[in-house]
């Protein structure tokens, strides 16, 4: 895709100038738009903290294209970008026939305003989608794994400490033991990473309401729920939770690729996948009818080093919870640091981004279309 002058405009470093763009590019293309105030508290500036929705196309279109962003808040910013600029962009020009677009802004806005994975209770938002009724275990070993998602401040020292600790259980425990104790949540510590909640969250709640109250008729949804700092750099990351084999697996092999679609149901950051538990994308699919169509697809704008990547999931867990002072210098630097971490300010890979993602969703739409004529 060529670098067209308005790219760099659609990106944001704040969720309050973000939500603004949001909104400008979908009414001034003639969405529909609605807000769903998030009632627990307000942003770091004290600003109303809102998941935003726009409608494209026709209100009775039975394929709908559903794309979120902000699940987790750091890595809110790009996807929010593709958003805005498919808006200004004018692709709903272009909308194949009986389809249409839902853009689902800041699923977890307070996250995205503090510049933290959690929500404002810190559950991880894309943890949460649970039978809560059904009981909240923890794998007794996730004790092993506590101290290397904290550290005491926020400096090389300690992510190095992190970094040598983590090595030393890979050695001990196997790598793919570790890694999936950290990152397939857990209902024991509440002030730590993957804590995935004891009850539906605002915006587990607010995401089936709008399920509810904006797809019931839809025959077919194509949900693409955006993140970022997993991949190589300038790659996507494809994570489908499809039975292979299955219809909907082989849908998602069709519209996005196989060989990326496979590679991200065999490993994640160089691990065999851990069985993640309570995503959004799922909790969509039982919010919806069972006589709906359904394709999902988690995708992964590829940032820096997972190195790196981790120091700025450190520093989130330390700014909610850490030890020490925390000073308005000290909590811009670590913002700033996230920030770029998931969105990085290079303008090649910010170009790259927007390109990505338009890619993404005229394909979603092809398929969409295709699947609609047969």
């Amino acid at each position: 895709m060529t670098p067209d002058p308005i790219m760099s405009d659609c990106f944001s470093s704040t969720y309050a100038e973000a939500r603004s763009k949001f909104l400008s590019a979908c009414r001034d293309a003639g969405a529909t738009t609605r807000s769903y105030v998030n009632p627990n508290g307000l942003g770091p500036e004290g600003e109303e903290l809102a998941t935003d929705t726009a409608w494209f196309g026709p209100a009775d279109a039975r394929n709908v294209m559903l794309v979120s962003s902000g699940t987790h808040g750091q890595e809110f910013y790009a996807g929010a970008a593709t958003q805005v600029y498919w808006a200004l962009s004018k692709s709903y020009e272009a909308l194949p026939k009986d389809c249409a677009v839902l853009f689902v802004h800041a699923t977890n806005p307070f996250g995205t305003a503090v510049m933290s994975r959690n929500d404002e209770n810190n559950v991880d938002p894309n943890r949460n989608f649970l039978d809560h009724d059904f009981g909240h275990y923890t794998d007794p070993d996730f004790d092993l794994v506590v101290d290397i998602l904290r550290v005491s401040a926020p400096t090389e020292a300690e992510y190095q400490r992190v970094a040598d600790t983590t090595e030393a259980l890979f050695e001990k425990h196997g790598h793919d033991r570790i890694f999936a104790l950290t990152a397939e949540g857990q209902f024991a510590y509440p002030k730590l990473g993957g804590f995935a909640g004891i009850a539906p969250v605002w915006t587990n709640e607010t995401v089936r309401r709008i399920v509810a109250e904006q797809l019931a008729d839809a025959a077919h949804v194509a949900a693409i729920d955006w993140h970022s700092g997993v991949g190589d750099p300038k790659t996507l990351f494809y994570l489908c939770f499809d039975e292979p084999g299955s219809p909907e697996f082989r849908r998602a092999c069709d519209w996005w690729g196989e060989e990326p679609i496979v590679q991200g149901t065999q490993s994640f950051v160089g691990h065999v996948r851990p069985q993640f538990r309570g995503l959004l994308v799922k909790g969509i699919g039982q919010a919806l009818a069972p006589e709906q169509a359904y394709t999902k697809v988690i995708i992964e704008f590829g940032t820096y080093p997972w190195s790196e990547v981790r120091k700025a999931l450190l520093a989130d867990q330390w700014l909610r919870f850490g030890p020490g002072e925390k000073s308005n210098e000290v909590v811009a630097e670590c913002r700033d640091f996230m920030l770029e971490r998931f969105c990085p300010a290079d303008k090649d890979w910010r170009d790259w981004a927007i390109g990505a993602g338009m890619d993404v969703y005229g394909k979603t739409l092809a398929g969409l279309a295709g699947a609609s004529l047969r």
